[in-house]
């Protein structure tokens, strides 16, 4: 088994791909992120689940892929998801 965890917390995801505890949780309001599991009384990521997640973005990417149903939130394209998100970011709002 390697030394990578199973089982990551949103800080550890967060810290992993470099980005905010809040910039996470608005992709998760907006239907986007990987999906949380209840582990202990807390919400952690499974690593298989958040390597999904990335494999799914990558693909949607793709500029001859189209965006999967099941990544694309409601009512809003995943790159405009992912611009709101550096907007944030760029204003210093997390």
């Amino acid at each position: 088994m390697s030394n990578e965890t199973l089982v990551l917390t949103v800080t550890e995801l967060c810290k992993e791909l470099g980005i905010s505890r809040s910039g996470f949780y608005l992709l998760q309001k907006k239907g986007g992120g990987p999906r949380l599991t209840r582990l202990g009384g807390r919400n952690v990521i499974l690593r298989t689940t958040a390597l999904e997640w990335l494999r799914d973005l990558e693909k949607a990417s793709q500029p001859s892929d189209p965006i999967p149903p099941f990544v694309e939130p409601p009512g809003m394209e995943m790159q405009d998801l992912l611009d709101e998100v550096v907007e944030w970011r760029d204003r210093g709002r997390y």
